[in-house]
């Protein structure tokens, strides 16, 4: 019985003494010139969150809460050897209402805070795609391609490819097969979003049925640089018909959007809460 009382003393000790370098690893911690800096200044790099905005049955992306996580910002800022803000890492909080949990309604815009539009392209064929794609390389901008279901059939390892390089495939059809097209695209491709045209109301339940987002934009077959450069605002989504008159003026249009200071970015980043 004695034996037995002094494993249970041995064994209390050993999670006091836990418990004590525990505690007084914490109180170092928190006196460490670093750690107060953190706790000091990270109210000024904190963002609050904003709600996704529902309109009829369109929805605009909200923004997520952004607060300092501090002791992994503490953890980075230590291993570096001082405060610096840049190392500052945070924990993102989705905002109560957010797209993600509104599947049903149409996105069709981004959030104008965020000065970024996106540029999208209907593909049906091949012919003009290997141009469009040095274009948007050389300008460094990712892009979302909205194929049909013959397109995708007959060009899966195309569409890899394109996946592979940053860029989004979309549903175009609505007469398409979407849990067909889904699995390829997200299943076997690997994308983590699946995105579909909105042509009518049908396109949002089998969009849905997918868990899906249904977007729709400004669409434009001809005249793109004049269409653009009239509409152009912060949250604009176009979707643009492939021909040679597109080929011609996409350099432009890039480049005209990006020196009126916004980011064009493909719709997983553009609708990024």
């Amino acid at each position: 019985m004695k034996k037995v009382f002094e494993y249970i003393a041995l064994i209390s000790l050993l999670i006091f003494s836990f418990f004590l370098t525990d505690k007084t690893s914490m109180i170092i911690k928190n006196m460490d010139e670093i750690m107060i800096m953190i706790k000091d200044n990270k109210k000024k790099y904190e963002t609050k969150g904003i709600n996704a905005i529902i309109n009829d049955k369109y929805i605009i992306p909200g923004i997520s809460k952004k607060k300092v996580n501090i002791n992994k910002s503490y953890n980075n800022m230590k291993e570096y050897g001082k405060y610096n803000p840049n190392l500052f890492i945070y924990d993102c909080i989705k905002p109560s209402i957010s797209i993600s949990n509104n599947k049903d309604y149409i996105i069709n815009s981004g959030n104008k805070l965020k000065r970024m539009v996106s540029i999208n392209f209907i593909l049906d064929d091949i012919t003009c795609l290997d141009d469009i794609i040095t274009i948007l390389d050389n300008n460094k901008v990712s892009s979302t391609f909205f194929v049909d279901e013959d397109f995708l059939s007959n060009n899966l390892e195309l569409v890899y490819n394109l996946i592979n390089k940053g860029y989004i495939i979309g549903i175009s059809n609505n007469k398409s097969n979407y849990k067909w097209m889904d699995t390829i695209i997200t299943k076997v491709g690997k994308q983590n979003n699946i995105y579909c045209l909105y042509t009518s109301d049908k396109v949002v339940k089998k969009c849905m049925s997918i868990d899906g987002y249904t977007i729709k934009g400004e669409n434009i077959d001809n005249n793109y640089f004049r269409n653009i450069k009239k509409n152009l605002s912060s949250g604009s989504i176009y979707t643009l018909n492939i021909n040679n008159e597109l080929v011609n003026n996409l350099d432009v249009i890039l480049k005209f959007i990006m020196k009126k200071g916004y980011k064009i970015e493909n719709i997983d980043k553009h609708f990024e809460e």
